[in-house]
């Protein structure tokens, strides 16, 4: 018996979202066929709510084939998986015949914590363990928890000065190619900004980084697409950050008789010294949107506030 890619999925650790693995394990047998099998987890089934805690169950698609010759015609005799989260394990069956479809764990976990999210990674479900038996295939356990072409271990986004930092790690790596890193706003267009590449086959964590000079305003969102060798590819975690490259707001005139311009980032009024809103932005500035005007010509000369949620400047009317 031969064994080949022994791979099919790896829970990530860290919080970060599971990422599945498109190449499927496949045990071929000494009769001449081979069997390849793929999962992948679709989400998690709570069987009863808070606020005492949960029970869970995770579902899988499956994608079970037979291919060469002598294929048996009853199946395999067993093909069933084990499934860790936490301190927690999850009998997951299989279709011993193959076929695709929806399975299910039965073991009806339970999460005392209603704050811990009902997902696979927030669960902990880190160690999956195959159990196949059929013939001309010995009886056996594989061990699918662990090998993925890129496993992350982190990705933050950090703002340092007028640009933004992007950190991240892998854990093991399998014929990867490189990282493009995408940035989007809160349209949700993702565009590529740049390549990092990658160390293509190794055992021990690597660490790389990507400094995004460009100016960006408000909410920013940043993810990695890690391409294969072979042009495969799959999606990083989303991380996010706000950043404003005002950190404070200006006012210009100062003095001033007719107008004064303000460039905020957020929403400015106008007080005068009783603390009473004399005028007022309608709403806090968008980004890009970074300057009010205010009419001070018929206001009382004298001296005035100008108050924004980061700051609060003096301002003199003549």
């Amino acid at each position: 018996m031969k064994r080949i890619l022994p791979l099919l999925l790896v829970f990530l650790l860290g919080g970060l979202p599971t990422l599945v693995a498109q190449n499927p394990i496949e045990v071929v047998s000494s009769e001449g066929y081979t069997v390849s099998i793929l999962l992948t987890p679709v989400g998690v089934q709570v069987n009863n709510p808070c606020p005492d805690g949960y029970n869970y169950d995770i579902v899988f698609d499956y994608d079970i084939s037979f291919t060469g010759t002598n294929i048996p015609s009853g199946g395999l005799y067993t093909l069933q998986g084990n499934l860790g989260c936490g301190v927690s394990n999850l009998f997951l069956p299989l279709e011993n015949g193959g076929g695709t479809g929806q399975a299910t764990t039965t073991g009806n976990a339970f999460q005392s914590d209603c704050g811990v999210p009902a997902t696979v990674d927030d669960l902990l479900c880190e160690e999956l363990i195959l159990e196949i038996n059929g013939p001309g295939i010995p009886s056996q356990q594989i061990d699918a928890s662990s090998l993925l072409p890129v496993e992350f271990i982190s990705f933050v986004a950090r703002n340092v000065g007028k640009a933004v930092q992007l950190d991240w790690a892998t854990a093991t790596e399998t014929g990867s190619d490189y990282f493009e890193i995408q940035r989007a706003r809160n349209d949700g267009d993702w565009q590529p900004l740049d390549r990092v590449y990658s160390a293509g086959d190794s055992n021990e964590p690597q660490v790389y980084s990507f400094l995004d000079e460009e100016a960006v305003t408000g909410d920013v969102y940043y993810r990695l697409k890690q391409v294969d060798l072979d042009g495969s590819f799959m999606f990083s975690p989303v991380v996010s950050t706000s950043f404003n490259t005002i950190s404070g707001f200006e006012v210009f005139p100062n003095p001033a008789t007719d107008w004064v311009s303000v460039t905020s980032a957020t929403k400015v009024e106008l007080l005068d010294l009783t603390g009473r809103v004399v005028l007022s932005s309608a709403n806090a500035l968008r980004a890009g949107d970074n300057q009010v005007s205010f009419n001070v010509s018929e206001l009382p000369a004298g001296i005035y506030l100008l108050r924004s949620e980061s700051d609060t400047k003096r301002l003199i009317v003549r």
